[in-house]
C-alpha cells in the first residue's frame, strides 16, 4: 500500500534477498547514542533476531552531529541522511566505534546500504513531535502504513463476538477509548514506574468525553452510537466495575485465546486496529499508542477525537543544558492541589489559572535534579508557567 499511494520503490530484505541466506549486517544505532539506561541500549542486542533472523548485525553508533539540537535524547532525521553520503559516512567511522556482532570480525555501515536499530527516537523539529500535525513521522510515511485485510477481517470477528452479534453481522459504529495507568516517582529515584492500580482518570470523566464525542458522530453523520470499547492496563477491579456498570466493552484476550492462537504480539496490533475502526476515539495525549490511533482515526475514518486534557506533562531537566530530561506526569486535580496549599481557593481553570499562583511551593516538591520546571498543556503545548 506504501509503494502504491507514494509511488516509491519500498523494498523488503526479503525482495532482494534469500531468507535462509545468512549476512553479516553493519547499522547505525541511535539507542547507544539517545540511552542512558544501559538496560534500554540492551535492546539493540536483540535486534538481530527481530530485524531477521540468521543475520549477525554489527552496530556503529551514530555520531553526536545528528543529535536534535540541545537534546541528547532525540536524533534528527536530516542530520541521520548525512550518513547516506560518503563524507558524513566517513566522518561517523572516524569518530565512532562498533559495537555487538557475534563474529570475530565487526561489520560497518555499508556505503550502499543504511539501516538502524530504532527509529522511535527521531524527529526533525521538536522533542516528542510524533503528535503534531507537522510531524514527518505521520504525515510521509505513518499515513500510509494500513492495517493488512486479513488483520481488519480478525478484528471484526473480534468486534462481533464482544457485541454478540452473529458473525455475519456488520460491526456497528462505536467509540474506544485508551487509558494509560498512572505513573509513580519516588523521591531520590532515577527512574519512573508505573502503578498499574491507579487511573488516570475517573470512569465519569471518560463518560462525559464519550458524550461529547458521540454528540460530534451524530451531528455529522447521524449516527447513534450505542457502544463503547476500553482499552487499559489498569489493574484497579473498582475502576473496571465502573466500567462495566456504564455497559462498555472491552477485549478479553484469555478468553479470545490470542496468544495461543496467533502471538504475543498480535494482542497490540489487534487492539490497535479495532480502535482505527471507531467513529470516534479517545486517548491519552502523553500515549504514543493513543496518539497514532488518534491520527487514524482522524485521517482514515474522519471521526472525533479527544486527548484527555487531565494530564500536565512537567519537563525537569538541567537548566543550561537540557541535559537530564525527565517526565513526571499528575492528573491536573493533583497538580491543584499541589500549587494551592490547603485552605485557597480552587481556581476555576486549573491548568490556565492555577499553576503560577505556587511555583515556589511547586519547584520544592521535586528531588534536588530540578533546576527548572516547566508545566505544558499537551493539548497545544503551550508554556503556561516555569520557575
Amino acid at each position: 500500500q506504501l509503494r502504491q499511494d507514494k509511488a516509491l520503490p519500498v523494498l523488503e530484505l526479503a525482495d532482494l534477498k534469500d531468507r535462509d541466506l545468512f549476512d553479516n549486517l553493519g547499522c547505525w544505532s541511535i539507542l547507544q547514542k539517545v540511552e542512558s539506561d544501559p538496560q534500554e541500549k540492551q535492546v539493540t542486542l536483540f535486534d538481530r533476531d527481530r530485524f531477521q533472523p540468521g543475520r549477525d548485525v554489527s552496530y556503529l553508533s551514530v555520531p553526536s552531529w545528528t543529535l536534535l539540537p540541545r537534546s541528547n535524547q532525540f536524533c534528527k532525521f536530516s542530520s541521520l541522511s548525512r550518513l547516506s553520503f560518503p563524507t558524513g559516512r566517513r566522518l561517523a567511522l572516524e569518530s565512532e566505534e562498533t559495537v555487538n556482532g557475534e563474529t570475530a570480525t565487526k561489520v560497518v555501515p555499508h556505503e550502499r546500504l543504511m539501516c538502524f536499530d530504532s527509529l522511535y527516537r527521531v524527529v526533525e523539529d521538536d522533542v516528542f513531535e510524533w503528535d503534531q500535525d507537522y510531524s514527518p513521522v505521520w504525515n510521509v510515511v505513518g499515513q500510509y502504513l494500513y492495517f493488512k485485510p486479513s488483520v481488519m477481517r480478525l478484528a471484526a470477528k473480534y468486534l462481533l463476538r464482544m457485541f454478540g452479534l452473529p458473525e455475519d453481522a456488520t460491526v456497528p459504529p462505536f467509540i474506544a477509548i485508551h487509558v494509560t495507568s498512572r505513573p509513580s516517582h519516588q523521591k531520590g529515584a532515577d527512574s519512573i514506574h508505573m502503578d498499574d492500580t491507579r487511573a488516570w482518570i475517573s470512569t465519569p470523566e471518560l463518560a462525559a468525553y464519550v458524550e461529547q464525542v458521540a454528540l460530534e458522530i451524530a451531528k455529522e453523520t447521524g449516527f447513534t452510537i450505542t457502544k463503547t470499547i476500553v482499552y487499559s492496563d489498569i489493574a484497579d477491579p473498582v475502576w473496571w466495575k465502573e466500567v462495566e456498570d456504564l455497559g462498555w466493552f472491552t477485549v478479553d484476550h484469555e478468553l479470545e485465546k490470542t496468544v495461543e492462537e496467533y502471538s504475543s504480539s498480535y494482542v497490540e496490533i489487534i487492539d490497535a486496529t479495532i480502535q482505527s475502526m471507531s467513529a470516534g476515539f479517545i486517548g491519552m495525549a502523553d500515549s504514543t499508542f493513543s496518539i497514532m490511533s488518534q491520527k487514524r482515526v482522524q485521517e482514515w475514518v474522519g471521526g472525533p477525537t479527544k486527548m484527555t486534557i487531565g494530564i500536565v506533562q512537567i519537563f525537569l531537566f538541567d537548566s543550561s543544558t537540557f541535559h537530564s530530561l525527565r517526565l513526571v506526569d499528575l492528573r491536573y486535580q493533583a497538580m491543584r492541589n499541589m500549587l494551592n496549599p490547603v485552605g485557597s481557593p480552587a481556581p476555576a481553570n486549573p491548568i490556565n489559572d492555577g499553576i503560577t499562583a505556587g511555583r515556589e511551593h511547586a519547584t520544592g516538591c521535586f528531588d534536588d535534579h530540578a533546576s527548572t520546571v516547566g508545566v505544558v498543556d499537551l493539548q497545544d503545548r503551550r508554556t503556561v508557567a516555569d520557575a
